[in-house]
Order: C-alpha cells, then sequence, then structure tokens
C-alpha cells in the first residue's frame, strides 16, 4: 500500500485531528510475523479504531471503520474509511456552528447530524500495490488478520 494510503488510515485524520493513545491490538496471543509474499494480503480486511478525547469540556468520540480490498493480480488496493466524530459537554451549541462552517471549507463532503452533534466523512482511495509496500504490514500466524503500522500507530485489520 502506498504511504499516504497508510498515512490516511492509521492517521485518522478526522477533521484536523491525529489519532493519540489509539491501540486496538488485542491481546488474543497473535503471534505477528512479517508479510514474505504479497499473495498473503489479497482480499478484502476491514478493521476498526475509536479514541475519546476531552479539552476545554467537550468530548470528541472518534471513530472509524476500514475497509481494504487487496487485489494482486491487478496490483491495486482500495481503501474505504467511514469517520465519525460526536461531540458532548458543555459549550456545544456556541462551538457547533462555527465547527460546521470551518469544517465544511476543508472537507465538503462531511455530513452533519445537529440533533447528535456529530459528523460523519467517507473517504475513498485507490492506488497501487507492490513488494516495497510490505514494509508496514506484518501478518498473524493463520493469516486471518494484519497489523498495519506507520508512525507508531497501529490498526489491525481482519480478513473477510
Amino acid at each position: 500500500m502506498k504511504r499516504s494510503i497508510i498515512l490516511l488510515g492509521i492517521l485518522v485524520l478526522v477533521f484536523g485531528m491525529a489519532v493519540v493513545g489509539c491501540d486496538n491490538d488485542p491481546a488474543d496471543g497473535d503471534t505477528w510475523g512479517s508479510v514474505t509474499d504479497l499473495n498473503q494480503l489479497d482480499g478484502t480486511w476491514k478493521g476498526s479504531m475509536s479514541y475519546t478525547d476531552t479539552e476545554y469540556g467537550i468530548t470528541t468520540k472518534n471513530e472509524m471503520e476500514m475497509t481494504v480490498i487487496i487485489d494482486v493480480s491487478e496490483g491495486t488496493v482500495t481503501m474505504t474509511q467511514i469517520m465519525t466524530t460526536t461531540f458532548s459537554g458543555s459549550g456545544i451549541d456556541e462551538f457547533w456552528e462555527d465547527f460546521k462552517a470551518e469544517v465544511t471549507i476543508y472537507f465538503p463532503g462531511v455530513v452533519f447530524d445537529d440533533e447528535k452533534y456529530s459528523a460523519t466523512m467517507t473517504v475513498t482511495e485507490v492506488d497501487s500495490i507492490d513488494e516495497s509496500d510490505l514494509d508496514y504490514v506484518q501478518i498473524n500466524q493463520n493469516g486471518t488478520k494484519i497489523k498495519v503500522i506507520e508512525g507508531g500507530e497501529v490498526i489491525i485489520l481482519t480478513k473477510q
């Protein structure tokens, strides 16, 4: 997977906020190893991650669902992410309209829910994939999960 797509998925730049302290690596006894052949990644993989942060009395709950389709025969990777941020706490009413106006400038496709104070964005990226992309990925012992690592962040995807 190309660096730009991996960074997009791992950093989860939901409305300009980077993922902080997000670890979805379950303590399930998986043994992780290097991907030795691109064919190990062929297929559809899904995963999710979430984190919550509170600043200035406003809590943000950030969630992301990711689907990655790797077609080794075509040499492509397609990544679709659905990212949702929900706000709660004191001061939301004053903050909400300004937030919507600012986000719309940078992310015109965002869908807002005024009742829930949430914003959802769907992003789909298509890129090429080759052997050089294996440096960022590990696979579990039975080939059912991959771990993508970039910039200290980790996301686990499960084979579908």
